[in-house]
């Protein structure tokens, strides 16, 4: 089975999920940038805290889709850069 997940470099994004509930599974560096980053797996419950934080940033109404699968599972389609 694979799983999704969401690599998050903004400090700020990662307090909100945390805030809201969620957790790291990985706390990294970048190597070519020195950027921290945390890995998040990605599920319903993240997707929908990525579309509140893109409208509370943008005002707009953007959106993060799900990738397929059933109750969390999906593809992996993120990638770490």
């Amino acid at each position: 089975m694979e799983v999704s997940l969401y690599c998050c470099y903004s400090a700020n994004l990662k307090k909100y999920l945390i805030d809201n509930g969620l957790r790291y599974k990985i706390a990294a560096k970048n190597p070519n940038s020195l950027a921290d980053f945390w890995v998040f797996v990605r599920d319903e419950k993240l997707d929908r805290l990525l579309n509140q934080w893109a409208a509370r940033k943008t005002g707009s109404s953007f959106y993060v889709e799900n990738y397929g699968g059933n109750n969390g599972t999906e593809n992996a389609r993120a990638v770490c850069r």
